[in-house]
């Protein structure tokens, strides 16, 4: 059995390191054609995380996760389509392919990968290294996890709307194109499905499939923050290789790329990464505390 788990540990170490490659060879080269990139990432993040949350919690309760965050998201993406909330107004190109109902396919599995390294990320910060939340653990960490979340929204979605184009705010906004709103609204609904799982988990025996040994586990964690690190590295590398020009957002404001592109990997230094590095901390305090017992 130890055997199966560290070669599972293994396994998602080659797609991590897969994932960095991408992710790097997509930002400097634009080698990989557009249509290809949203699969791609998508394809190799669904997969880290399959055999990472089935490592830990397995695979009945990972599959509760997924669907917990997919019937969720969708709803409030669909309903934000229809009515303006929680979001705001607005709609998505068709170049994110086929709907389910009025939001692409590709969103909710989005949410749902992102959605399960944050959880992680929450876990570390709130040293819950096994799968027992106690407590205030049942309120904290999913609080926690959707300002982790919410932090990769604010440095992606004023890029992937107001220069990009993959979907527009029908009433521009304040912060980049994007309104104020939209943030707020991803705090409520990862929040929603994040408290939704705690609730879960925490009334099933827990089952920790992570109790093995020191380096395999402190691995396990350590696998989280580095594709927490990858998610953020496209907009740190903007600055270096985007155009600088002037764009429209759909109500005729005008925005400067690069000004946009600066601001966005501040943000993401100041946040994804500050997180990332208490994460680490978090990590090795926990490993130290056990070499003392």
């Amino acid at each position: 059995m130890k055997e199966v788990k560290t070669s599972a540990q293994g396994l998602v170490w080659i797609l991590v390191a897969t994932y960095l490659i991408f992710t790097l060879v997509k930002s400097l080269t634009g080698l990989i054609p557009v249509s290809l990139i949203f699969i791609l990432n998508i394809g190799i993040l669904l997969g880290i995380a399959l055999i990472h949350g089935t490592f830990q919690y397995g695979l009945k309760k990972f599959l509760i996760f997924f669907g917990i965050v997919f019937i969720i998201s969708s709803a409030y993406e669909n309903l934000s389509v229809a009515t303006g909330f929680p979001f705001g107004n607005y709609h998505h190109a068709d170049s994110l392919g086929p709907k389910l109902f009025l939001v692409p396919i590709i969103i909710a599995p989005t949410y749902f990968v992102v959605g399960y390294i944050s959880w992680c990320i929450s876990l570390i910060l709130c040293g819950v290294f096994n799968n027992q939340l106690k407590g205030g653990q049942i309120w904290s960490v999913p609080l926690i996890s959707s300002f982790v979340m919410t932090m990769w929204d604010l440095q992606i979605d004023s890029i992937s709307s107001t220069i990009n184009k993959s979907w527009f705010w029908h009433d521009g906004g304040s912060f980049f194109g994007v309104p104020i709103m939209n943030y707020l609204g991803w705090l409520l609904c990862t929040y929603s499905f994040f408290q939704v799982f705690a609730l879960y988990i925490s009334k099933t025996p827990h089952g920790s499939s992570i109790k093995t040994k020191n380096n395999v586990k402190n691995s396990h964690w350590y696998q989280v923050i580095f594709v927490y690190v990858t998610l953020s590295l496209p907009v740190i590398i903007l600055p270096f290789t985007g155009t600088d020009m002037v764009v429209k957002d759909p109500v005729g404001v005008e925005w400067n790329t690069m000004v946009m592109y600066k601001s966005m990997a501040l943000i993401t230094i100041f946040t994804m990464w500050f997180v990332a590095i208490l994460s680490y901390l978090k990590i090795r305090e926990n490993v130290e505390m056990r070499s003392e017992k």
